[in-house]
C-alpha cells in the first residue's frame, strides 16, 4: 500500500505541476499584421477646379488639369491631359499629354511643346510657333479665329461665339414672317406705315413694354398662367414684327422715292430692313439696341392705330349717335282752283 500511495502522489505532483505551468504561462496572442502604408499621391492627382484658377509654375509639375470657368497658366509641366471649358488658357511649358479648350480662348507660347493632340472648339487660337506633336482641330465661329468671339471676353454673360450664328437665325425668321404678314395682312401694315412718323410712338412703347412685362410676371407666378404667358407672348411677336414691317415700309418707300425710284409693296419692306439688318449683324450690343429701339416704336404703333385698324386721332361714331335724315314730308296735290 506503500508504494502504490507514493506512485499515486507523484503521478498527482507531476500533474499538478503540468498544470500550474499552463495557468502562469497561457501561449502569446497572435501579433496582427501591420497595417498597409498609406499612399500620398500629392501633386500626382488630377487637379480640378470649378470657378477658380490653376497656375503651374516653372519648375513644378502636376499629373492633369480639368477646369471649369476658369483661367489656366502653364510654365511648367503637366504630366497628362488639359481640358478647360468656359475659361481661358496660357501654355508656356511642356504638356505631356493632350489639350482639349471649349469656348476657351488658347494661347500658346513660342516655346510650348504639346506632346498629344489640341482641340479647340468654339474658342480662339493663337498657336505661335509652339510645337504641337499631334493632330489639331479647331472649331472656331465660322471657321475662322475671331477675336472677341468666346466665353471670356465678353464677360461670362453667354456663349458669345453664337452671337452671330444667332443672329443671321433671328433675322432670317424676321423675314420669312416678313413675306408671310406682307400676304396675310397688307391693309394693316400700309395704315401703320402712313403713322409711323408718330412722336409718340416711343412712349406708348415704353408703357406698352412695362405693361408686358408686369403681366408676364403676374402670369408666371402660378402654374396655371405659364402656358398662357407662352401664348400671349407668341401673340405680341407676331403682331411686333407686323409693326416693324410697317416701319420697313416707311423707310424703304423713302430710300426708293430719294433714288427716284418706285417699288413694290414687299419691296419697301426689304429695302427698308436691309440697312436694319446690317446694323443689327454690329458687334459690342450696338445693333441689339438700334434694333430693340425700332421694336420699342413698333409696338408704340400697334397701340396707336389699334393694331393697325384705324389711323390715329380718328374716332368711330357709334352707330346708335347718326341720325337718320328726317324722311320727307308726303306729296300732297294742290289744292284745285275751282273754274270762274
Amino acid at each position: 500500500m506503500t508504494l502504490r500511495r507514493s506512485i499515486a502522489l507523484s503521478a498527482l505532483t507531476v500533474l499538478l505541476a503540468f498544470g500550474t505551468t499552463f495557468a502562469v504561462d497561457p501561449p502569446d496572442p497572435p501579433v496582427p499584421p501591420d497595417p498597409p502604408e498609406r499612399i500620398h499621391h500629392g501633386d500626382r492627382e488630377p487637379k480640378v477646379a470649378i470657378f477658380g484658377d490653376v497656375t503651374v509654375e516653372r519648375g513644378e509639375t502636376k499629373q492633369g488639369i480639368v477646369c471649369v470657368r476658369g483661367n489656366v497658366t502653364i510654365e511648367g509641366e503637366v504630366d497628362g491631359d488639359v481640358v478647360v471649358v468656359a475659361g481661358k488658357l496660357d501654355v508656356e511649358g511642356k504638356v505631356n499629354g493632350s489639350i482639349v479648350g471649349v469656348m476657351t480662348p488658347i494661347v500658346l507660347g513660342d516655346h510650348a511643346v504639346i506632346d498629344g493632340d489640341l482641340t479647340n472648339v468654339g474658342g480662339r487660337l493663337d498657336k505661335g510657333e509652339a510645337d504641337v506633336n499631334g493632330s489639331t482641330v479647331n472649331v472656331s465661329p465660322m471657321g475662322l479665329n475671331l477675336p472677341g468671339m468666346n466665353w471670356l471676353d465678353w464677360g461670362g454673360f453667354g456663349a458669345a461665339w453664337l452671337f452671330p450664328w444667332w443672329t443671321i437665325l433671328k433675322l432670317f425668321l424676321f423675314f420669312v414672317a416678313a413675306l408671310v404678314l406682307a400676304a396675310l395682312v397688307p391693309d394693316r401694315i400700309r395704315l401703320m406705315s402712313e403713322e409711323t412718323p408718330v412722336r409718340l410712338a416711343f412712349l406708348f412703347g415704353l408703357l406698352g413694354y412695362t405693361l408686358l412685362a408686369m403681366t408676364q410676371v403676374v402670369l408666371c407666378v402660378t402654374l396655371i398662367g405659364i402656358p398662357i404667358a407662352i401664348l400671349v407672348y407668341f401673340v405680341f411677336l407676331i403682331l411686333k414684327w407686323m409693326a416693324m414691317c410697317a416701319i420697313f415700309h416707311y423707310v424703304g418707300g423713302r430710300l426708293a422715292r430719294s433714288f427716284g425710284r418706285q417699288t413694290s409693296f414687299l419691296g419697301a419692306i426689304l429695302l427698308g430692313l436691309a440697312p436694319f439688318a446690317l446694323v443689327r449683324l454690329l458687334p459690342f450690343c450696338v445693333g441689339s439696341i438700334v434694333w430693340f429701339l425700332v421694336e420699342i416704336v413698333a409696338f408704340g404703333l400697334l397701340i396707336i392705330t389699334r393694331l393697325g385698324t384705324r389711323p390715329m386721332g380718328v374716332v368711330p361714331v357709334p352707330a346708335a349717335a347718326v341720325m337718320a335724315p328726317p324722311p320727307p314730308p308726303p306729296f300732297e296735290p294742290p289744292p284745285s282752283v275751282p273754274p270762274v
